[in-house]
């Protein structure tokens, strides 16, 4: 909790329509997001929008950068 992570993009197998409302919501590549919680469901904070993303959702959004919350 608390870390942040740099959007890369999503996994082959997400759909177009769950990309569009991902990214509606500012969930973009190239975007920073922070982790709220992980369990039961992933929270991920993107400006001042909280999202709760299921599992199964949460592992197809790809990341390529960590930064721990000491340096945020």
């Amino acid at each position: 909790m608390g870390w942040e992570a740099k959007i890369s993009g999503f996994t082959p197998c997400l759909s177009a329509e769950r990309n569009a409302h991902l990214q509606a919501y500012g969930v973009v590549p190239g975007y920073w997001v922070r982790v709220v919680q992980h369990s039961p469901v992933t929270v991920i904070q993107v400006e001042h929008i909280e999202l709760a993303l299921e599992r199964g959702l949460a592992r197809k959004v790809l990341v390529t950068e960590l930064r721990s919350p000491s340096k945020s």
